[in-house]
């Protein structure tokens, strides 16, 4: 799920034109996660003790864990639409402009950091 994501920061920040011109015909991402996936926003804030179905560690092992590991951070949906609803519980709506002020300390550095990898830059 992330090989989208690292070819296209590879192919937009680390190779020129020339470079893509002479080994890349063609590329084609398949279901890349470009924008981010709300499960890992939700695995990031309150966990989720479910795998395969059914419950098989606790929520706030999960949770922790997750808070430690930079794709994580790189699979957070992104401020593109800022008012979008991405997480609803039955007591509040987290819209994406909610992301930086309720991810702690760590995981917001995390987050600010990954934005630099996350674009919809033309790869050349």
């Amino acid at each position: 799920s992330l090989g989208s994501l690292y070819l296209h920061t590879f192919f937009t920040q680390y190779v020129d034109q020339d470079w893509k011109d002479q080994y890349i015909e063609r590329w084609l991402s398949m279901s890349g996660t470009f924008n981010g996936f709300g499960q890992s926003f939700l695995n990031t804030v309150f966990g989720r003790n479910q795998f395969l179905g059914f419950p098989v560690f606790e929520q706030t092992d999960v949770r922790d864990a997750y808070r430690t590991w930079f794709s994580a951070s790189w699979l957070i949906p992104k401020p593109i639409k800022e008012d979008r609803v991405i997480l609803e519980t039955p007591s509040r709506a987290y819209r994406l402009s909610d992301v930086k002020d309720i991810l702690q300390d760590d995981q917001r550095q995390m987050y600010e950091r990954s934005l630099r990898y996350n674009g919809t830059a033309d790869p050349g």
